[in-house]
């Protein structure tokens, strides 16, 4: 598993590669960061009111922070670099959530990861966009996703990876006066379905997040 810069120096370190292998690594580096760029972007549109006056699910008070993840690698190791990397950056940019939740979240975002990496095999390189309601301490946040995968065809670069992978992810502060109680409890239950948490862990967070919901909505 290598970032995309990282593999870009070593390839400026080393007589091997020729100029046309290092040309085709640069502009691999340049798509993959703007794709990373182009998804932030998307997914600020999306969580804008449209011109309808309509509301996204959960919406949005405020964007509170944003990353990018550009790797290489292969199938085999997709598991062992890009979801740790993923979890390293939700702790990083969550402060204070429950370890059960950001493992849970974890578990679907490994799902969905394979959906894109499934797709770039047989040549569709399809974005995957997806969303998670996470409890921040005594706030409600969205996490926003956009994955993306592309297989590499060209056999000079192969050896440096078989895939290349972007991750966007967006953090934002939920907006609890604009959703309505039981639609929000109904939408949040189902992703801790989702994540399997169990009964008892279901009930504890549901009360958790419906004491936050009310304080909110009280004032």
């Amino acid at each position: 598993m290598e970032r995309l810069r990282d593999i870009m120096r070593q390839a400026d370190n080393t007589n091997v590669p020729t100029a046309e292998v290092k040309e085709a690594l640069n502009l691999l580096y340049e798509l993959a960061l703007e794709k990373a760029k182009t998804f932030e972007r998307e997914i600020d549109d999306s969580l804008k009111i449209d011109s309808s006056g309509e509301s996204p699910t959960f919406p949005v008070s405020m964007k509170l922070a944003s990353r990018y993840i550009m790797r290489n690698t292969t199938e085999q190791k997709i598991n062992e670099g890009i979801i740790p990397k993923i979890m390293e950056i939700l702790v990083t940019i969550i402060n204070g959530a429950e370890e059960n939740i950001i493992s849970g979240i974890a578990k679907l975002i490994n799902m969905g990861l394979s959906t894109v990496t499934k797709a770039a095999a047989v040549g569709e390189a399809i974005p995957l966009q997806e969303f998670y309601i996470v409890r921040e301490g005594s706030e409600i946040i969205r996490i926003d996703l956009i994955y993306w995968c592309r297989s590499i065809t060209a056999p000079a670069i192969m050896k440096y990876g078989e895939k290349t992978i972007v991750c966007t992810v967006v953090k934002s502060g939920v907006d609890l006066s604009k959703i309505d109680y039981n639609a929000f409890l109904s939408s949040y239950s189902a992703q801790l379905v989702r994540c399997a948490f169990s009964n008892e862990e279901l009930q504890e967070e549901i009360a958790e997040i419906s004491k936050i919901y009310s304080v909110f909505t009280s004032s």
